[in-house]
């Protein structure tokens, strides 16, 4: 596991117990973002180019003079097999190559600003300052999307992280509004409302975790409400990400780190059905399908009836 202070790359074997610093290149550039993909390590730095580790992050160098010659902000990174993509602000760029060479793909943007970028299992997906695009895997071409990214009347165009769980795409928003797309990102359907803003994301198994204005939460998939588990950390949350059993929070003091299993159980524990209830529907509206889930307080049998409003 790698973690990125200011303008060093820190290394752990053990799921963040004890730490080593690893080389020394980025001296003068401020690192970003980390990834890995096909036993190649990425680094992006502020203004400062993009960088790649062929030996598990002991020594490090610049990965293309395309993206260093723009000096451009490297925000984020995604992959689908063997094709690495980049966000940055003067586009997105992807290697077929593992890193050694890349290409412009900006076909569609109307903007280049620093953004979040996923790929599903069909779409790419990015999440900019001025809105949210997609593009098919095999067709590189961005289009716009405003299906469903509305709340209270207000259409959420600044958008600060996304998250992939199984078939689900869920996008946080400035305007501290949660959305969530089954469809690859073609259509969204907003889920709640975190005050102070989200973020950051993170998943776990089917496990959503959320960065807020107040803190870092897991949010209910049943009743679309969000449980407060930031217990004991004082300084300022940065970011937060999910490695193998443990979910980090990365503060302007230091490192965090609870295990997801502690986490999960006490969210459980707190929202154990002690009486029936039937949450809302999910999509709503929709066509063909929809999702109906419920709580009961013990196991039984149990009849669904579903009416119009004529009843």
């Amino acid at each position: 596991m790698l973690a990125a202070v200011s303008n060093k790359i820190t290394m752990s074997i053990d799921n963040g117990t004890s730490w080593r610093t690893t080389d020394s290149v980025f001296t003068d550039k401020a690192i970003l973002t980390l990834f890995s993909n096909r036993d190649v390590l990425y680094a992006g730095t502020y203004y400062g180019g993009l960088f790649t580790s062929r030996d598990n992050g002991v020594t490090w160098k610049v990965s293309d003079t395309t993206i260093l010659q723009a000096r451009s902000y490297v925000s984020s990174f995604s992959s689908k097999d063997s094709v690495v993509y980049v966000s940055t602000l003067s586009g997105v760029y992807y290697s077929t190559d593992d890193g050694q060479s890349w290409v412009w793909m900006v076909d569609g943007l109307t903007a280049f600003t620093p953004s979040r970028l996923i790929v599903s299992d069909t779409n790419l997906i990015l999440a900019t300052n001025y809105g949210m695009f997609i593009s098919p895997v095999s067709q590189k071409k961005w289009t716009k999307i405003d299906s469903g990214l509305t709340s209270g009347g207000y259409s959420e165009t600044n958008f600060n992280c996304l998250a992939l769980s199984g078939d689900k795409v869920y996008a946080g928003g400035d305007l501290s509004d949660l959305f969530v797309s089954a469809d690859n990102g073609t259509s969204w359907h907003f889920l709640a409302i975190l005050l102070g803003g989200i973020t950051s994301m993170a998943v776990s198994d089917t496990s959503l975790f959320v960065l807020g204005g107040h803190g870092i939460f897991l949010f209910d998939n049943h009743d679309h409400t969000f449980t407060n588990l930031n217990r004991n950390i004082s300084s300022t949350i940065l970011a937060i990400f999910h490695h193998g059993e443990y979910l980090f929070a990365s503060t302007n003091e230091g490192l965090w780190r609870s295990s997801t299993s502690s986490l999960t159980s006490i969210h459980s524990s707190e929202h154990s059905a002690l009486e029936f209830r039937l949450y809302q529907n999910f999509p709503n509206p929709f066509n063909p399908s929809t999702t109906i889930s419920f709580s009961i307080p013990t196991k039984s049998f149990v009849t669904l009836k579903v009416f119009d409003l004529l009843g």
